[in-house]
């Protein structure tokens, strides 16, 4: 009635990227809180090497350092054609937008002579090359990604699991992801049915005794062999 706006929104990963964090909070001040994707670049997925997070980036002057300290040899503004963010998310049903990125490279003859050049780039003849988001946009998903790995992250975001089973109650069992009127007000009327029924029978359960229902197991993964 009041129409108050949360301070902080939990939600899915498919949900979350570096662009809406900044929009939602700009413009209605809502934190974002849900684990972002982390960086799919080898060296980050292999746990030895240099991902874009090890290297130090000069936004003034345009230039980027890698581990070792040698300055990248060119810097290039770009778009991304594909529509994607850097994180992976897009917005679905929706013709993809270019997004505005820069591409960093290092010079070949640099990398040649690093001896770490097998931690850095799988590439035999081409130097290093990086992709940066805009500043904001890179500060705020390298913060997030330092963030989730945290135990108070953990704890905060532990209070989404309560409410994905009950998505998963009002789905299977009242039909809750389809509308059975046509109108914002009809279907507004139907969830606040719907909640309250699930309430009722989440009462007579726990007056009767009722335990909870067993983690589902797929058909597929019941083939596992145990023991």
């Amino acid at each position: 009635q009041r129409q108050l706006l949360p301070l902080t929104h939990i939600v899915d990963t498919g949900y979350v990227s570096a662009e809406q964090m900044l929009n939602t909070q700009d413009t209605a001040g809502i934190e974002l809180l849900a684990p972002v994707l982390p960086d799919s670049s080898w060296p980050s997925l292999a746990g030895i090497g240099f991902d874009v997070a090890n290297f130090t980036i000069d936004w003034d002057e345009q230039q980027a350092k890698c581990p070792t300290g040698l300055t990248c040899m060119s810097w290039k503004p770009g778009s991304d054609r594909r529509g994607h963010d850097i994180t992976g998310s897009r917005s679905w049903g929706k013709p993809p937008r270019p997004r505005y990125l820069i591409k960093v490279g290092f010079a070949s003859s640099t990398c040649k002579l690093c001896p770490h050049r097998p931690l850095c780039t799988r590439t035999k003849k081409q130097g290093r090359t990086i992709t940066l988001r805009p500043q904001r946009q890179h500060n705020a998903l390298q913060q997030a990604r330092q963030t989730q790995t945290t135990e108070a992250f953990q704890h905060r975001y532990a209070q989404r699991a309560g409410i994905e089973g009950t998505l998963a109650q009002g789905i299977k069992a009242f039909g809750l992801r389809r509308c059975r009127y046509i109108g914002l007000t009809k279907t507004h009327l139907q969830h606040i049915i719907t909640a309250s029924a699930m309430n009722i029978v989440r009462l007579v359960n726990w007056c009767q005794g009722v335990p909870f229902a067993a983690t589902r197991c797929s058909r597929f993964a019941a083939l596992a062999p145990t023991g």
